[in-house]
């Protein structure tokens, strides 16, 4: 059957488009990606018809995932996306939200204390009703733990090796919680505003047209911002690095990028296809349990964020509730600046709300795994 899909595929690149690509000639696992890379594309246009935020993005994580749920086991061991390049495609995302940044930022810097304070005491709220639905839900104290977590997945899932809880149930929540958010926040956004906003209406991210040397720096920049995020120790370096290089160099006048859709639109097809493969060699009823875990952790973070931006709205006046929307809602940091990106709200002040999430995820980890195994990591129970 794959091999049938395969020769389709080569079929109609070779006589209808003229490009005469000889899989024959290709490793095993480079025709999986090619065909990985195919599905993406063909969903992301499926998912643009609808006018639907980033549909390259929520394509392609669709379209693998699917693909890679129902694939024969005897194939997963070719199913691999290079790393560097998901890595990559973040870091480019970080440099063109880096692009927004304007002077007009610092100036209401002061203005967010207030929901920046409120976002230590999301985390906080998050993080134990989190924890004990999913010790509702029969998981180990470790593996609840560390599902809870509204946020720091890298950090979730190396952590689960040391409290020996359950590294795959715990890496399907923390990726159900960030491909819900992907398919939801921006829809919801959309209904709340009453239009279709962003790339779902057409707007592009930079009325100019880009120039080589905008894709040159965007590179550049996509290089240097990790390298720097590693040696200060930044959470999501690749996403944050880059941004925070990227805002200090336009802060200072040094460049002036204007940020191409296609671009994005690439990076966004990458890492929907990177999520998308996380749904590979997973039992069909873990899946199933996990996900409903992290439906039902999801709708109670979601209503526990829109207090939140109804507190602020209550004592601050805002014009910009979809903005504290999706300042709270906790997303992965590179997911929700590309929503930000997409949805065209002010992605610095969204990712300044998601660092600060992520830096206090890291805090209180720290302190409920001292509380709850005493500096030692005890076995869950079998």
């Amino acid at each position: 059957m794959l091999r049938a899909i395969l020769s389709i595929i080569y079929y109609i690149l070779k006589n209808h488009f003229n490009i005469s690509y000889h899989f024959s000639l290709l490793s095993q696992r480079l025709q999986f990606s090619a065909l990985l890379c195919f599905i993406a594309i063909i969903s992301g246009l499926i998912i643009q018809i609808f006018n639907v935020p980033m549909p390259f993005l929520i394509g392609g994580l669709i379209g693998v995932a699917i693909f890679c749920t129902i694939l024969d086991q005897k194939h997963h061991d070719k199913i691999v996306l290079p790393k560097s390049l998901s890595s990559l495609c973040l870091s480019i995302i970080g440099a063109m939200i880096g692009t927004s940044f304007s002077p007009e930022i610092i100036s209401i810097l002061p203005m967010l204390i207030p929901s920046l304070v409120l976002m230590i005491l999301y985390v906080l709220v998050t993080f134990v009703i989190g924890y004990r639905i999913c010790r509702f839900f029969g998981y180990d104290k470790g593996t609840s733990l560390l599902s809870a977590m509204p946020g720091g997945v890298i950090e979730a899932i190396s952590l689960g090796d040391k409290l020996h809880a359950d590294q795959k149930i715990i890496a399907i929540h923390h990726f159900g919680r960030i491909m819900l958010l992907i398919l939801t926040v921006p829809l919801a956004v959309s209904y709340w505003t009453g239009h279709l906003v962003g790339s779902a209406a057409g707007e592009q991210l930079s009325s100019v047209d880009s120039a080589f040397s905008d894709i040159m720096l965007i590179f550049i920049i996509a290089y240097i911002g990790p390298k720097i995020g590693k040696l200060c120790h930044i959470p999501a370096r690749h996403v944050i690095g880059a941004a925070l290089v990227s805002i200090f160099c336009h802060a200072f006048g040094i460049i002036d990028i204007h940020s191409p859709t296609w671009l994005l639109n690439a990076a966004q097809l990458v890492i929907g296809m990177s999520l998308g493969t996380r749904f590979i060699n997973v039992k069909l009823t873990i899946l199933f349990k996990a996900l409903l875990n992290a439906v039902l952790l999801m709708t109670i973070y979601t209503v526990l964020a829109l207090l939140m931006v109804m507190v602020i709205m209550f004592f601050y006046e805002t014009k910009n509730p979809e903005l504290l929307f999706v300042s709270f809602v906790p997303g992965g940091v590179p997911e929700m600046g590309l929503v930000a990106l997409s949805l065209q709200l002010s992605p610095i002040i969204v990712i300044i709300h998601h660092f600060v999430r992520i830096f206090f995820v890291l805090v209180f980890i720290d302190i409920f795994i001292k509380y709850f195994y005493n500096n030692t990591y005890i076995p869950p129970p079998k």
